[in-house]
């Protein structure tokens, strides 16, 4: 008897491994109603990184749940995302990352945006597919500081431009006291 109640045992364990792997299976969340906002996302990219904190605060906000799915580490996800991309003429509209697909309005958004597009496209009105999101002004800072001989040029410039501003207010100060001592004598 101990060997059919192994059998049976097992067998109940591979059945409740199957139904863990149904709920791990992309195509399983197609059919299903709830989640409706779906991303595709790689961990490690930047655009996936940018994008991590404005999807929580769409989640909350609107109180939903965007389901989301690594493409890099789950071939079936990257088959899924590839299907959900394709334009009518079999192209690939955006092949990019994240990808978002709302399965409500079949709206997408290609690569990262601002949260006023993530939260129309989570609603369904008019969103733009692919409106950048804005760049952080501390990248941006960084990506404008200039080292090196560039430096060196633009700091004797700036020396330069201060100099002669400096110059040109002593002689308005001393043109503005020559008109006053002028007008002051008769």
């Amino acid at each position: 008897m101990a060997p059919l109640r192994f059998i049976v045992a097992l067998s109940c364990a591979n059945g409740a491994a199957a139904l863990r792997l149904k709920h791990l299976n992309p195509l399983y969340y197609i059919k299903s109603e709830e989640p409706y906002l779906i991303e595709f996302y790689a961990r490690g990219a930047d655009q996936c990184i940018d994008m991590e904190k404005p999807v929580r605060a769409l989640e909350k906000k609107l109180k939903v749940r965007v389901l989301k799915w690594d493409v890099w580490q789950d071939s079936s996800a990257y088959k899924l995302m590839q299907f959900l991309d394709r334009g009518i003429d079999g192209r690939t509209p955006c092949g990019g990352l994240p990808y978002f697909y709302n399965k409500k309005t079949g709206g997408t958004i290609c690569g990262a945006t601002d949260d006023k597009n993530l939260e129309k496209w989570a609603t369904g009105a008019g969103h733009d597919s692919t409106r950048p999101r804005p760049e952080d002004k501390e990248k941006k800072r960084v990506g404008l500081r200039v080292t090196g001989a560039d430096a060196r040029k633009r700091r004797l410039q700036v020396i330069e431009k201060q100099k002669l501003i400096k110059e040109m207010k002593t002689k308005n100060s001393a043109a503005a006291a020559a008109a006053a001592a002028e007008a002051g004598a008769p």
